[in-house]
C-alpha cells in the first residue's frame, strides 16, 4: 500500500512540475486538453455525440466478434474517488476538489459501463462554492496485465452549483448555478486483493451551460488533475445472466448455422 500511495505523489507532483514547465509552449497548450481540437472536442457538447458512439460501436463490436465470453468474473463494481483540478487559462487559480461515488459494470473484458454522483469545491479567485451532479460515463481497457491495467474513460453529466459559476471580474459575464461537465482521462488500476483495486490517473474536467442562457453567460472553466479511487468488484447475478445469455445464445446459433 505505501508503495503505490508513493505512486500517487510521485504522480500529482509530477503533474505540477509538467503544468509549469510547459505552460508557454505550443505543446503546453495541446497537453492542457490533448482531446479538445475539433471536430472532437471531448470537453464539449460534440464530445457527447462522439463519447455515444464510441460505447454504442465498442459494444456491438464486442457482442458481434468475440469468438469467447469475455465478461470477466466479477463484472460490479462500486468505487470512492477523490480527486483535485487545477485550473488553466483564464480560470488559472481556481482548484477543484473532486469526490465521486459510482458503480461500473463491466460488459466486456475490455469495456465498462457507470454512472457516478459526485460534489465539486471551487476554491479560488472570486470563487468559493460548491456542486452536486451526476453522469453516466464508460471506461475502455486498454492494456491488460496480471495485476495492472490501463484504461481510458469519457464521461458527461450536469452539476448545480449553490453560487454562480465561474464568476469572474467582468461583472457582465459570469457563469450560471446550472452547468454541464464533461470529463475525460487516462488511468491504471492496480489489483491489490481478489476484489480490491487501486486506481490513479490524470483527467480533464470542463464545466459550462453550452450558452443556453446566452452569450454572455458562459465563461466556462477547463482544468487538469489528478485522482485515485478504491474500488471493490463484486458479481450480480441478475445482469451476469442477462449478459451471459444473450452472449452465449448468440454464439451457439452461429456454431450451429457453421454445421
Amino acid at each position: 500500500m505505501r508503495r503505490y500511495l508513493g505512486i500517487c505523489i510521485v504522480a500529482f507532483s509530477s503533474l505540477c512540475l509538467f503544468e509549469n514547465a510547459v505552460a508557454q509552449s505550443k505543446f503546453g497548450e495541446w497537453a492542457k486538453n490533448p482531446l479538445g481540437f475539433q471536430p472532437l472536442g471531448l470537453e464539449s457538447g460534440h464530445g457527447f455525440y462522439w463519447g455515444t458512439a464510441a460505447i454504442a460501436s465498442t459494444f456491438l463490436l464486442g457482442e458481434i466478434f468475440s469468438k469467447r465470453d469475455t465478461l470477466t468474473k466479477y463484472r460490479i463494481s462500486v468505487f470512492e474517488e477523490p480527486g483535485i483540478s487545477i485550473g488553466y487559462g483564464n480560470r488559472k487559480g481556481i482548484i477543484t476538489t473532486v469526490n465521486n461515488l459510482g458503480m461500473q459494470y463491466r460488459v466486456l473484458r475490455w469495456m465498462a459501463v457507470g454512472g457516478e454522483v459526485y460534489s465539486y469545491i471551487y476554491q479560488g479567485p472570486l470563487n468559493n462554492t460548491v456542486g452536486f451532479g451526476a453522469r453516466p460515463f464508460a471506461r475502455w481497457y486498454i492494456v491488460h496485465k496480471n495485476s495492472w491495467d490501463l484504461f481510458f474513460e469519457y464521461g458527461a453529466g450536469i452539476i448545480w452549483n449553490l453560487q454562480e459559476f465561474p464568476i469572474t471580474s467582468d461583472p457582465d459575464n459570469r457563469g450560471t448555478h446550472f452547468n454541464f461537465t464533461p470529463k475525460y482521462g487516462l488511468g491504471v488500476e492496480f489489483r491489490m486483493r481478489d476484489k480490491l483495486f487501486i486506481e490513479v490517473g490524470l483527467r480533464h474536467v470542463h464545466v459550462s451551460n453550452a450558452f443556453i442562457f446566452g452569450p454572455d453567460r458562459n465563461p466556462a472553466y477547463d482544468s487538469d488533475g489528478f485522482f485515485i479511487a478504491v474500488r471493490f468488484d463484486d458479481k450480480c447475478p441478475p445482469l451476469d445472466k442477462l449478459f451471459e445469455k444473450s452472449k452465449i445464445a448468440w454464439h451457439r446459433k452461429r456454431k450451429e448455422s457453421q454445421l
